[in-house]
């Protein structure tokens, strides 16, 4: 009957958990970008059984030993990363494509084993990424226009300083003219393909993104807001790991640490 309970308890908790992560998120605070989820598989506890089942073991509902195995595999050396790869996460993004362009360098790559050979993961690591093209929609684009700019930082060679400006005039006048020149070389029947090469990095992008909770993980760890990614990227691995966090809360959290 208690075993009964809990897992009711689970099942509503892993709801809330759903409706909660179905909130979008705008990263950028403009109306337009977007952080969306989409669908998922797995749990928690599908992390801790597929630790479990390499000893003929299953556990039914989540308990404290098995909160102190996800920390186990989670903060052992070497990670214990498989079982975090069966859980399965779909977002769709919509982002200026700078911002895609860094968070698609977000790949996991080979790992060595114990063994000292190259595992394939290909399929089990890395993201599956589908994005729109604009080889095939000739739509108005939408483009970021940011309120302010922050200025060069004189200590890196990459990235920005806390100094910040008003975005200036000429810049938004920028923008718009290649929205206007775009629209100008579809209405005079240029190809999509052909056209898009006007618009700029700040025109925005969505696509599907799929991919386990390691590699969500991994995409946190290289653009988290401690990082030195830009600030509009950091932003997005934020809305992200808030996502990842409500659906799985022990194995996010010692994931992430």
């Amino acid at each position: 009957m208690l075993t009964k309970i809990k897992l009711l308890r689970q099942s509503y908790e892993h709801y809330k958990a759903k409706l909660k992560a179905q909130t979008p998120h705008d990263p950028l605070g403009d109306r337009i970008s977007r952080v969306e989820y989409i669908d998922h598989m797995g749990s928690d506890l599908r992390v801790v059984n597929a630790a479990r089942v390499s000893m003929a073991k299953e556990s039914e509902s989540l308990d404290g030993k098995d909160t102190g195995l996800i920390g186990f595999l989670a903060e052992a050396e070497p990670r214990h990363f498989m079982p975090f790869c069966h859980p399965q996460i779909t977002l769709r993004i919509k982002a200026p494509q700078f911002v895609a362009r860094q968070l698609c360098k977000s790949e996991v790559g080979a790992l060595n084993t114990d063994e000292g050979d190259v595992l394939g993961i290909d399929s089990v690591l890395h993201g599956v990424w589908s994005e729109e093209s604009r080889r095939y929609i000739d739509i108005g684009p939408e483009i970021y226009m940011p309120e302010m700019l922050r200025l060069r930082a004189k200590n890196v060679k990459q990235g920005s300083s806390d100094d910040i400006i008003f975005t200036p005039d000429w810049v938004y006048d920028a923008l718009d003219d290649s929205k206007d020149l775009y629209a100008l070389l579809i209405n005079n029947n240029v190809a999509p393909e052909e056209a898009r090469m006007v618009l700029p990095q700040a025109t925005y992008v969505t696509w599907y993104w799929t991919g386990s909770l390691y590699f969500f993980a991994r995409v946190w760890g290289l653009r988290k807001p401690q990082s030195h990614s830009q600030s509009q990227t950091k932003k997005y691995a934020e809305a992200i790991g808030e996502i990842m966090a409500t659906l799985f809360p022990n194995a996010w959290d010692r994931l992430i640490k």
